[in-house]
């Protein structure tokens, strides 16, 4: 199944929040907190990578997949999602999570 590349502008001014979980080798980097109306695929090179988005189609995050290590810059180039310019990323925050298995 081909996926379409798709670009994506994030309009929150506020530095992410990077959540991480590196026993799954996943990554989510979360611009605002909103329900997610849609996720769409993105084409990437070595990892799955997907654009999560609320119901104005505004960015909410990006999350990759099978990453062992990963830049803020490279993740937003491969996602094709572009950050405002003053966007501060030296304020961005850092947060070890985990997946927690579901109930049976």
């Amino acid at each position: 199944m081909k996926t379409e590349r798709h670009s994506f502008v994030v309009k929150s001014k506020t530095p992410p929040t990077i959540e991480v979980d590196s026993a799954m080798r996943a990554v989510y980097v979360r611009f605002k907190q909103a329900r997610v109306a849609k996720t769409v695929p993105q084409n990437a090179d070595h990892c799955h990578m997907a654009i999560d988005l609320d119901s104005k189609n505004d960015v909410i995050g990006i999350e990759a997949v099978g990453v062992t290590s990963f830049s803020l810059h490279a993740l937003l180039r491969m996602a094709s999602v572009k950050a405002p310019e003053n966007m501060d990323f030296s304020r961005a925050e850092y947060s070890p999570t985990e997946c927690v298995p579901a109930a049976p």
